[in-house]
């Protein structure tokens, strides 16, 4: 694995640069969403994570630190730019009364997965000290996302009965 060598400083730039990427990026999304809609919206910056993510797996070997950092850093935009909108689009789908227990569960499951794949994804890094796969199965991940959420964003929206 080539390894990139950056020092403090640069790495913690990065980070503040990851995380401003994710406020720009929630932004764009509910820009996005007033311009095309939740489903474009939603679907468009999913699949854009999923190519990012792919191109993340060989910007650590081929493309050097300048552009692995660019695409980390529009990685986290397009992808923190869909998650407010699912979590819009999703409670939408369900009625008032259910939304409390629906966002606990949601939250309960989410934390979970991220414990769980936190735990595996350092087993992975220790196992095959490639980064490489790490992203390549976040694309996969992110596509599965974008193919559930086409699905899913088929279904209505809420509406309460009228009588």
């Amino acid at each position: 694995v080539r390894q990139f060598h950056l020092a403090p400083l640069v790495v913690g730039l990065t980070f503040a640069a990851v995380q401003g990427g994710k406020v720009a990026g929630t932004l764009a999304g509910r820009i996005t969403c007033r311009e095309h809609g939740h489903r474009v919206a939603i679907l468009a910056l999913l699949a854009a994570g999923a190519v990012l993510s792919l191109l993340l797996s060989i910007s650590t070997d081929v493309l050097g630190a300048p552009l692995f950092i660019a695409v980390l850093i529009a990685t986290a935009f397009v992808t923190t730019g869909a998650w407010p909108l699912i979590v819009d689009s999703a409670l939408a789908r369900t009625a008032p009364a259910d939304r409390p227990g629906a966002t606990v569960t949601w939250n309960v499951c989410e934390y979970g997965v991220i414990a769980v794949m936190t735990a595996m994804s350092g087993w992975l890094l220790a196992s095959f000290h490639r980064p490489a796969l790490l992203f390549t199965l976040g694309a996969a991940f992110l596509a599965a996302s974008a193919a559930a959420a086409a699905v899913v964003l088929l279904r209505p929206v809420y509406t309460p009965d009228v009588q």
